[in-house]
């Protein structure tokens, strides 16, 4: 079952590791997954990550843990400070999708840059 209202904070130009944990599976481990940030839920998608030939996002157990670089959202990225959509996808072995996480991701900016 999908869980709403999985809201985070984090600042511009940051790395961050998200960590959802999946209830309703006995294991994620060998599944797939992707998760994508855009400006509302039928917005471009600004920051896309997947599992598939990647290390952007990791499975073990149950959770998945996604990956977000400095720069996903330094100024070069062209993302400005503010409040997006975000939603994590999943597929389990059988290769069954499900959403298991969707939210708010909330940008803050920086006075200090790298």
């Amino acid at each position: 079952m999908g869980k709403t209202g999985q809201d985070f904070t984090t600042w511009k130009g940051n790395y961050r590791r998200i960590d959802f944990y999946i209830e309703d599976v006995s294991t994620v481990t060998g599944g797939t997954a992707k998760w994508a940030m855009s400006a509302s839920s039928t917005g471009s998608t600004l920051i896309w990550k997947s599992s598939t030939g990647a290390t952007d996002i990791t499975l073990s157990g149950k959770t998945v843990s996604v990956f977000l670089q400095a720069s996903d959202t330094n100024d070069a990225s062209g993302i400005a400070a503010g409040t997006y959509y975000h939603e994590l996808r999943l597929e389990d072995i059988a290769g069954q999708p499900s959403t298991p996480a969707i939210g708010t991701l909330t940008l803050l900016p920086v006075v200090l840059k790298t």
